[in-house]
């Protein structure tokens, strides 16, 4: 429970100082939380459905969950700083815009949208046994590498559709 709330805080930091620069509407962020909330339902299901959730692929679910959980978190603070629900105070430096970084964020991310499409492709190749096993590993390693992105992107001053 600290853990998350020390997220929250971190969050909640970073982004006053990306919503000084720009914000995308309202109708956007409700959907990407409503998606993102799906999507951590769908995770905690998976969890709770394994049988070793103490397992490599456990613990790479919920590290994913984490990073999931946290993007949410930035998310749900942007739209009650866009609702004008509270304000935050947090003397940090300003972000500056980087179309380039924001551009190569989002090149990254539909990259590694393709090579999660291979590597699951390469894990239904197998039916099981080790070789299954670190496909599966390497699938939750890339999911996790996306979830990152995904973070990151939202906590872009100039954010894309993701």
């Amino acid at each position: 429970m600290i853990r998350k709330t020390v997220f929250q805080s971190a969050a909640a930091a970073l982004l006053s100082t990306t919503m000084l620069v720009s914000g995308p509407a309202l109708a956007d962020i409700t959907s990407e939380i409503a998606a993102i909330q799906g999507e951590i339902a769908s995770l905690e299901e998976e969890i709770s459905n394994m049988a070793n959730p103490d397992s490599l692929f456990g613990v790479l679910k919920q590290a994913r969950l984490d990073a999931t959980a946290l993007t949410l978190a930035l998310l749900t603070n942007q739209k009650l700083a866009n609702e004008g629900a509270g304000t935050i105070e947090v003397i940090v430096p300003a972000v500056q815009p980087h179309p380039e970084k924001s551009a190569q964020l989002l090149e990254e991310y539909m990259k590694q949208m393709k090579v999660i499409d291979a590597v699951q492709d390469e894990v239904a190749q197998y039916s099981g046994g080790l070789v299954q096993a670190m496909a599966i590993s390497r699938l939750e390693t890339e999911k996790l590498t996306l979830a990152q992105i995904r973070a990151a992107l939202t906590c872009s001053p100039e954010k894309s559709a993701v």
